[in-house]
């Protein structure tokens, strides 16, 4: 005869596998690129709201046949809801993703238009930090925290 679970113990047990899924390293993650959806796939010029989603960027469509053409596993890393994601991508008629995620998981690379690269140096750091913007604002998104002392 088995022991029934707890309710307690049925809810850990599926937080469990869930997690398994999520950090357990994709197979062949080496061929795995994260590309963030708002900013890179989608124009993005500021929060509008749950239900704006800009128009797709110049030239995201064909890079994304392009990674595809090549074997790389394409990951789409948002907030966003996937079902949501997934209905514009078919709707442009965009190679769909292999993976629609909020979570970071193991990838050769992540392109992301807020992303400031870590070189070993904080130092180099401090000084990206007090420099930083995006391309769709020129204004220094840090500098209400830090003002330009990071």
């Amino acid at each position: 005869m088995t022991k029934q679970k707890t309710a307690g113990e049925s809810q850990r047990t599926i937080v469990r596998e869930g997690m398994k899924q999520i950090l357990n390293p994709t197979k062949n993650w080496q061929r795995t690129i994260c590309i963030d959806f708002d900013g890179v796939i989608a124009q993005y010029k500021g929060w509008k709201g749950p239900d704006y989603y800009g128009e797709p960027m110049k030239g995201s469509k064909e890079f994304l046949q392009n990674l595809k053409k090549r074997g790389i596993k394409i990951v789409i890393f948002t907030i966003r809801p996937a079902d949501k994601i997934r209905k514009g991508f078919r709707d442009y008629n965009f190679p769909l993703p292999q993976k629609i995620t909020n979570v970071k998981i193991p990838a050769a690379v992540y392109i992301d238009d807020r992303a400031v690269k870590f070189n070993g140096s904080f130092l180099s750091l401090r000084k990206e930090l007090n420099n930083f913007t995006v391309y769709w604002n020129k204004e220094n998104l840090l500098r209400h925290y830090f003002d330009g002392r990071v």
